[in-house]
């Protein structure tokens, strides 16, 4: 099920996988040199985790970009004939807060609509008017900030990839 909550997307380049690397490096290394802040708006490549053909780009909000998405973009290479190419998966979640904060919702969900449905048992479609209600207010937020979430997470990635001219 949370595979379906991932997104991806695939480029190709003809430059070579070291040639990319070297840029971000680079690029890090400007970053460290020139400021200890970095503006809320630009890339921060001084976060990115090298694995093998993988980066790893984690993103929290934080108190300066409350608006930022949550998640993890990953961007695998792999080399071709024509240069490489650059698969990027964006998992806008952490999987602990989609398991554990939906078996919370859905524990207190079940125990709402029960004691609504218990308490108001004269009028049923009244009660299950006001459950459903309740249902659409406790869910509806959470999808609704996941997608803004994924959205901005892939909005991001690609800048990280215009900003290397790739």
């Amino acid at each position: 099920m949370l595979e379906k909550l991932t997104r991806q997307y695939e480029i190709q380049t003809s430059r070579t996988k070291v040639e990319i690397l070297e840029q971000i490096s680079k690029k890090a290394l400007i970053q460290k040199d020139n400021s200890s802040f970095i503006p809320t708006d630009e890339i921060n490549y001084r976060k990115f985790k090298f694995e093998n053909d993988r980066i790893e780009i984690e993103l929290w909000p934080n108190i300066f970009n409350p608006f930022r998405g949550y998640g993890t973009i990953y961007f695998d290479f792999q080399d071709s004939k024509t240069g490489t190419k650059i698969k990027s998966t964006i998992e806008a979640y952490s999987k602990y807060v989609i398991v554990g904060g939906g078996c919370f919702t859905l524990f207190f969900l079940v125990l709402f609509s029960v004691a609504v449905l218990y308490i108001v048992k004269d009028s049923f479609l009244t009660a299950f008017i006001f459950v459903l209600f309740a249902w659409l207010i406790a869910i509806l937020p959470t999808y609704l900030m996941f997608r803004f979430s994924s959205n901005w997470l892939e909005q991001y990635s690609k800048k990280i990839l215009n900003d290397l001219n790739l």
